[in-house]
Order: C-alpha cells, then structure tokens, then sequence
C-alpha cells in the first residue's frame, strides 16, 4: 500500500452510524509554485464538526496530504467529505480541532490560506444573465490579483463559450468556466 498504516481506512463516525472512507495518495512529482514552507499541503488534526446537539458530520480528522501528492478522499454518503472541504475553506468553523493549507492555519490566516487552492463544486451556480465572459470578469475583479494572459489561455485551451449568456451553456462548460 502506498499509505502508512494510520491512513488506511479510517473509521469516520456519522451521526449514530459508523461508516468507513478510503483515502488513496499516489505521487506525481513537482512541487507547488509558489514560495512556501515544506508544510503539507492539507493537515488537519483532531478536526470535527457537531451540528446541534446531535448530528457529528465530521470526528476528530487527522489528515495530512504532502505536497506533489495527487490525493483521493472517497466514502459514502454521510461520511464527511464535502464537511472537511467545507471546513479546509473556511465555509463553515469547526467545532473542535484544527486544519492548515500550505502550513497556514484555516481559521487565523483565513484568505491567505485559501489563495493557492481553487474549488469546483458539483452544483456550481453562476449568474446565468451573464455571458461567460462577464462571469470571468466579475470573479477576477473578486480575487484580484488574476493573471489575464493565462485565463485567456486556458479558456483557448478548454474551448470555453464565453460571449453567451450561462444560462444557454451545457453543464460540461458551465464547469470550463468554474475551472
């Protein structure tokens, strides 16, 4: 196996249920491009979320993805796994333990922790009124900072619709304009 023992198939309590999520890493080669620390790329430890009294979407993580590591986090329903992308992103707090990105703790360095990670969503919305175009725009005036030459590019590269409005746009490049 490619995963150390305490990796393998970890036990994620779900509200009355236990059920079990499969995490599998393979290494790709690379680093990431940008200067930071040699801290993973996700770390979290002791990482939980409660809802109420009751509901325990997520119970005491303890995760690490090294950089350069192509990472697979893979359960069933109700094991955990849109909670812990909801808590690395500082969507939702949690309720105990801690998570970091690239070494920068997910609740006290909260925008900067979050710069070098991007995040698609199934269930992506965007403003179907807006061309592709439009929508690009307004997200790059959000972030800041975007590199023009390379959206242009990957837009080429990906075939991206971009002078027609979202909402007469397929899923499929619906996404090409999340990415």
């Amino acid at each position: 196996s490619l995963l150390p023992s305490e990796y393998r198939d970890p036990l994620l309590p779900t509200g009355r249920r236990i059920q079990r999520a499969w995490r599998v890493v393979r290494s790709v080669g690379g680093e990431y491009d940008r200067p930071m620390s040699d801290a993973p790329a996700i770390e979290t430890l002791g990482l939980s979320k409660i809802y109420g009294d009751s509901v325990h979407a997520l119970v005491d993580l303890d995760l690490r993805v090294e950089r350069s590591e192509v990472f697979g986090y893979l359960g069933p329903n109700g094991a955990g796994k849109s909670t812990t992308i909801r808590l690395l992103l500082g969507l939702i707090h949690p309720t105990a333990g801690r998570a970091s990105l690239f070494g920068l703790d997910t609740q006290r360095d909260g925008l900067a922790s979050r710069r070098p990670v991007g995040y698609l969503p199934g269930d992506l919305r965007l403003a179907d009124r807006l061309t592709g175009r439009e929508q690009l725009d307004s997200l790059a005036r959000l972030r800041g900072d975007v590199d023009e030459p390379f959206r242009l590019e990957l837009c080429r590269r990906l075939e991206v619709v971009l002078d027609r409005p979202i909402r007469q746009l397929s899923k499929g490049n619906r996404q090409k304009i999340g990415i």
